[in-house]
């Protein structure tokens, strides 16, 4: 998050606040699974209940496709996971042959078609042996092609009769890598082949991106039936949660304690996955100052697993392109001589230079390069603007580091 955001919050933390409670179980405040709550978000689980639990716990496949958009932390991926965890047993019992797969597209290395449906296919493996076309598939092995995982994971329905369900999660990082809705379309499309049998498939997209859903064309909106928005918590709904969350993994909680970081929160990104790490780090750290630190490594951590590898290459680039302007600043030369800013220009061919000498990426057109760069402009990582550079020089594109570079460095080497 940017700076002003955070002299914001500690705005909210003026009074000095004792750390009385204590942390007697950690895990439901870093890991959602841990609490055996469904905490919020009663009117959204009620569509959910409608347009795809009805039809499930009747012993039917749902219709169509289910689309779903809101901020990151606003509580999309574990209602859904939470409720079909909640009801697979009982499922189960009705669909014998039921599966219900996740994918995060962040989590895979390259966000295509190809790998996405791989690991589709992969979590299905145990269904093998399957005969296509008088070939026998006995593992899912990583073929690049599409078209093939594709075919695969339609033979593996019709063959062995599963009611597969598929959640999708940040499924705009696959159009963005790919530039079209291709994968989405595709997906929706499979379901049209089932239609009338007793098996099938369908399909949960869930987007932070709030306007992609209108971007898409016709023929594939045409296919999904149902949209949600999950909007942004408020204050209260921040602190019911917290409140909910305390009960299972503090000691004594305060209520004074966890108002200030509700709307603390809720004034910034209104994300409850933010609000329960400030909530473990103040007390853990016992320091407001050291606790919004900690969940400001925590927060460009996350951003930084969603960067795709062109991007990671960029923030490299930019990394080392800030790091030579600030060592010429040091240097006894001419100011003439000195670098005062990192241009994009700068930063681009720093890029060309790592694209050129290893083997991650192939290099992309200056106007790709400044697309990557509003994106990392746009999650805060860094300040990309058009500043003068002098009396009769023109403007250049200035790039800034939101946050501290050894910082950014440390989490783009860190293993996912």
């Amino acid at each position: 998050m940017p700076k002003d955001i955070y002299m914001l919050m500690r705005m909210c933390f003026k009074v000095v606040v004792t750390v009385s409670m204590r942390v007697i179980n950690s895990e439901p405040l870093v890991d959602d699974w841990l609490c055996p709550e469904i905490v919020d978000r009663e009117s959204e689980r009620k569509k959910i209940d409608k347009y795809i639990f009805s039809y499930l716990l009747d012993g039917k496949q749902p219709l169509g496709s289910y689309y779903v958009t809101g901020n990151s932390g606003s509580g999309k991926t574990f209602v859904f996971k939470r409720m079909f965890e909640n009801n697979r047993t009982r499922i189960k019992q009705l669909l014998p042959r039921f599966e219900c797969i996740y994918v995060n597209a962040v989590e895979i290395r390259t966000p295509s078609s190809a790998s996405i449906i791989q690991e589709i296919n992969k979590s299905l493996e145990h269904y093998l042996p399957l005969q296509i076309d008088g070939e026998t598939i006995n593992r899912i092995k990583n073929w690049k092609n599409a078209y093939v995982q594709m075919n695969i994971l339609k033979n593996l329905i019709r063959q062995r009769e599963l009611n597969l369900v598929i959640i999708i999660d940040e499924v705009e990082k696959i159009v963005q890598y790919e530039k079209d809705d291709g994968f989405i379309y595709a997906l929706t499309n499979i379901r049209s082949e089932f239609i009338g049998k007793n098996y099938g498939i369908f399909t949960i997209f869930i987007s932070n991106d709030k306007s992609l859903f209108k971007k898409l064309p016709l023929k594939t909106t045409s296919r999904i039936p149902f949209d949600d928005n999950f909007s942004n918590y408020r204050s209260g709904d921040l602190f019911e949660v917290l409140k909910i969350f305390s009960k299972y993994s503090l000691d004594e909680p305060n209520d004074e304690i966890l108002i200030n970081i509700a709307n603390s929160i809720a004034s910034t990104s209104s994300s409850v996955r933010d609000a329960k790490r400030l909530l473990y780090n103040f007390i853990e750290l016992g320091d407001m100052e050291k606790a919004l630190n900690a969940l400001d490594r925590d927060t460009l951590w996350d951003d930084i697993r969603k960067l795709n590898t062109q991007q990671r290459v960029v923030l490299f680039a930019i990394i080392q392109g800030i790091r030579s302007v600030r060592e010429q600043q040091k240097r006894l030369i001419p100011t003439r001589y000195k670098e005062r800013i990192l241009t994009s220009k700068r930063a681009y061919s720093i890029y060309c230079e790592l694209a050129e000498n290893g083997e991650l990426i192939k290099k992309t057109s200056w106007r790709t390069f400044q697309r990557m760069l509003q994106s990392l402009r746009d999650m805060d990582i860094i300040r990309y603007e058009k500043v003068s550079i002098g009396r009769g020089k023109g403007w250049a594109g200035m790039i800034e580091p939101e946050c501290n570079v050894d910082d950014i460095e440390f989490l783009l080497r860190k293993k996912t």
